[in-house]
């Protein structure tokens, strides 16, 4: 079951990605490596927001036994984000001007970021809701549509010069028609969840797992900023074009991130919690699960870690030789990052909440400090390759730590 569940998320996510790369040789040559450095900043810029948007109840929502906290947890996580989206226009309304000079951006771009922050959330909670259902078909249609939309968008409005707006509006409109599709697709769905809807039994969900905004929330900030800060970092130490080179090179190699390692994540969380919820040991399951990500990645990362440079340059341009660098540098940090991020959540299960801050907080040193010594040496190579090596390390430790309370789950499950 788990396998076919993994092939059928796994293959709209393989053909959401193949369009979104089709797309990029396009992208690239539309626009300038400035440009997609904004873009790059404007991503992370909305990613860590939606965190603190859903306050993490998303990653609940395949806990609970029953549907009704499950539902009760999903409107949890959307009446937040619109509060938090809500207060946020507020903020940008107030302080337009100041923001945008401090952070060296568009007014335009900076009035985009509630509406992206509100689009990201929602798809987070609509696609574990799905997960929750095991609809991992629609899931895959619904990346098919996001990926489309998006390209479409964004090489539609470069092709009418709006490039300085066009990644921004290709990313947010995907987003939003991967929402749409899926709640068209499952109209019963939309009306259960919004139906009936009880403020107290809401309130109830959310201090049952109140451990997501106390553990989880910290944990997951800290983590997607360890993973977002050299986006900031390379910005303001180097500058914008090296950010933009940065931008693609992680775009492109990271894709095998998000063929594989997110398909067999979705599937792995719920089907990790369905064992712990039935008394079942789960050591086995995670060892089988990462040795088929070792064996999917290792081909495609030792290619792309030797003929990176070429690639990029034949693929992208000349013009983006400098990305190739960087993608060969990233590949063996993404390589640890294909087999740990799929499982990364797995603390959760076993209500070990409370630790994943302390591990997350490593990360955030192990992506940061090596780009200022980069810096203090005038070299951004060697801060990267000082990052790729720190973080590798971490994650290693992480997923140490991770076995060991797995298997003291596994030694309390009665036979």
């Amino acid at each position: 079951m788990f396998i076919k569940h993994v092939s059928s998320l796994g293959a709209g996510t393989i053909a959401a990605h193949l369009i979104t790369l089709a797309f990029s040789p396009v992208i690239t040559r539309i626009f300038t490596s400035v440009e997609i450095g904004e873009f790059a900043l404007f991503h992370s810029i909305v990613v860590l927001l939606s965190v603190g948007a859903t306050l993490t109840y998303e990653y609940a929502i395949v806990l609970p036994e029953n549907d009704k906290t499950a539902k009760n947890l999903f409107l949890s996580g959307f009446f937040f984000t619109l509060i938090f989206s809500g207060l946020l226009l507020v903020v940008i309304v107030l302080g337009y001007y100041s923001i945008a000079a401090w952070m060296d951006i568009s007014v335009l771009f900076l009035f985009l970021i509630p509406l992206g922050v509100f689009a990201n959330s929602l798809l987070y909670l609509v696609t574990n809701w799905f997960m929750r259902r095991t609809k991992y078909s629609d899931l895959s249609r619904a990346k098919i549509t996001q990926s489309s939309t998006m390209g479409i968008i964004q090489v539609g409005l470069g092709l009418l010069s709006f490039t300085g707006i066009g990644l921004i509006a290709g990313h947010i409109g995907g987003r939003i028609s991967y929402v749409i599709y899926q709640f068209k697709k499952h109209w019963k769905d939309l009306k259960y969840l919004f139906s009936a809807v009880k403020r107290s039994e809401i309130a109830e969900a959310a201090r049952e797992y109140s451990k997501q905004p106390k553990f989880v929330l910290a944990a997951t900030l800290l983590s997607f900023g360890a993973l977002e800060a050299p986006v900031f970092l390379i910005g303001y130490l180097f500058d914008r074009e090296m950010l933009g080179f940065y931008g693609l090179a992680f775009r492109v190699v990271s894709a095998p991130i998000a063929l594989v390692g997110v398909s067999v994540g979705h599937v792995f969380f719920q089907q990790l919690a369905d064992r712990k919820n039935k008394n079942q040991k789960v050591t086995t399951f995670l060892l089988k699960t990462w040795g088929g990500l070792y064996l999917v990645g290792l081909v495609p990362f030792t290619i792309l870690f030797f003929y990176a440079e070429p690639v990029f340059s034949f693929v992208f341009g000349a013009d983006w030789k400098t990305a190739g660098t960087v993608a060969a540098i990233l590949t063996p940090l993404l390589f640890v990052q294909l087999l740990s991020s799929p499982t990364g959540k797995s603390l959760m299960v076993v209500n070990k909440q409370h630790v994943m801050p302390f591990f997350s907080f490593l990360n955030m040193l192990a992506r940061t400090i090596p780009l200022f010594a980069g810096a203090y040496y005038y070299d951004f190579f060697t801060g990267l390759w000082l990052m790729v090596a720190g973080n590798a390390f971490t994650l290693v430790i992480y997923n140490i730590y991770l076995f060991s309370q797995l298997r003291k789950f596994d030694r309390s499950v009665t036979p």
